[in-house]
């Protein structure tokens, strides 16, 4: 695995920022699902250039629970869980 990706809740602003590296262009699907498998938000799918990558995303109109990201390059995938609370 040669990218980068971490992320960073925001619970005083209802967002979570995510932040990644890519060291070469690649076509990107960054999805977010909650626990019974339903996707809620897809937050890239496409190309994306190299470099630093950062993004916003709005939890305020989700429910507090955990929730799944999946950040996918290639064949490599990584899940990372979330928890919204209020």
């Amino acid at each position: 695995m040669d990218f980068i990706f971490a992320a960073e809740p925001d619970p005083g602003n209802g967002t979570i920022r995510f932040y990644y590296y890519l060291p070469r262009p690649e076509n990107v699907l960054f999805e977010v699902y909650n626990l019974k498998g339903k996707r809620v938000a897809r937050i890239n799918n496409g190309q994306l250039p190299a470099g630093i990558h950062t993004v916003f995303w709005s939890t305020t109109h989700l429910a507090n629970g955990i929730y799944l990201i999946r950040f996918n390059i290639r064949n490599e995938s990584i899940i990372q869980k979330v928890i919204l609370s209020a």
